[in-house]
């Protein structure tokens, strides 16, 4: 199955079911914690993306405290 047609499949699934019994809802994405958690997420692919370079010993303090937070948000 291709992703396309896994999505649909998902989609019609939802759309029998109640708000009440599906895991979560169009609305769940305004809700805050929601949010903070994509954030969170686009946050982490941005510092990924940025990639950490290999730099000499006196830019070794800001290395580590990149690949600190990465590893404190998860």
């Amino acid at each position: 199955m291709n992703l396309i047609s896994t999505c649909l499949a998902i989609e019609r699934h939802l759309n029998d079911q109640t708000i009440d019994d599906a895991e979560t809802a169009e609305i769940d994405y305004l809700d805050e914690d929601v949010a903070y958690i994509f954030d969170l997420i686009r946050f982490a692919c941005k510092m990924i993306k940025k990639k950490i370079p290999k730099r000499k010993n006196t830019e070794r303090d800001i290395d580590a405290s990149i690949k600190s937070v990465i590893f404190f948000m998860f």
